[in-house]
């Protein structure tokens, strides 16, 4: 991987990169297909997070799987396999993932107060159709109140959950986008919180809702210094990038990537300043 020059530290160093996944479910050492992939990293001295979107539909080598859908790595290996999967066809130095279902997404912004999201008409609509066909997979017939307009609205860890699944509404390139909008709104409302003590007891209680193989420790020292730092901003980047896949129904639906022009990308894409 490209390595970026350190100028406060006055030497070159590898940024910090972690893999996040999202699934239906994840129990007992058990499960499903990562409906997110995002590669995160995070830089303590400028309060920036590097964000990189995954299309789950990427056909990939699995190695003794074969050749199937990247999300399947999840399925067949757990987030230590999607880690060395998304390693090997992007040339990444991933160390450490975090892993949440669907349940704990909504848990972890419900404990936040919500977030606030922009959203277009369109999505409105959606939304408040589809949070009554998540009151039927979670079987509690609890139904977040309607939506009434569009533009900037509040959402609770429901309909949060509902916008990031969004399959459509445009692409699945429009999905990632709202994956990561979801995911920078949840890091601004921390950001907010001004009082250490209070932002420690959240922080506690959001970790019994991930799977990670990062100690509290190791979590809070990457993000505490990000939200310190002030200005905090999330470039962000989509893979593949233009013109560099097709897409194939040969047995499935799937994209076919020129998996070396996209690590180029996001060699690029996390060794550069900002």
């Amino acid at each position: 991987m490209n390595k970026r020059h350190d100028w406060l530290a006055g030497q070159t160093r590898e940024p910090e990169l972690i893999l996040l996944l999202g699934c239906n479910f994840c129990k007992d050492g058990n499960y499903d297909r990562s409906d997110a992939i995002l590669v995160a990293s995070p830089d303590p001295k400028t309060g920036t997070v590097k964000l990189a979107s995954i299309l789950r539909d990427i056909q990939a080598d699995l190695h003794e799987y074969g050749m199937e859908k990247i999300n399947a790595a999840l399925l067949h290996g757990g987030p230590e396999f999607a880690v060395r999967i998304i390693n090997e066809c992007f040339h990444l130095s991933i160390r450490h993932y975090i892993l949440v279902d669907m349940y704990g997404l909504v848990n972890v912004i419900d404990l936040l107060g919500g977030i606030d999201v922009e959203i277009t008409e369109m999505e409105r609509i959606f939304l408040n159709c589809w949070v009554r066909d998540l009151a039927m997979q979670f079987q509690d017939g609890i139904f977040p109140p309607p939506l009434e307009k569009a533009g900037l609205v509040h959402m609770d860890g429901r309909t949060a959950l509902s916008h990031a699944r969004n399959r459509v509404i445009g692409t699945d390139f429009a999905r990632a986008d709202r994956q990561r909008t979801v995911l920078k709104a949840m890091a601004e409302k921390i950001k907010e919180e001004s009082d250490p003590v209070k932002l420690i007891r959240l922080f506690f209680k959001g970790l019994r809702y991930v799977k990670t193989d990062l100690s509290a420790l190791q979590i809070a020292s990457m993000a505490l210094p990000v939200w310190r730092a002030g200005n905090l901003s999330f470039p962000s980047i989509r893979i593949p990038v233009d013109n560099t896949y097709k897409v194939s129904t040969d047995g499935n639906w799937h994209f076919e990537i020129d998996f070396e022009a996209n690590a180029q990308e996001l060699g690029r894409f996390f060794s550069e300043e900002v």
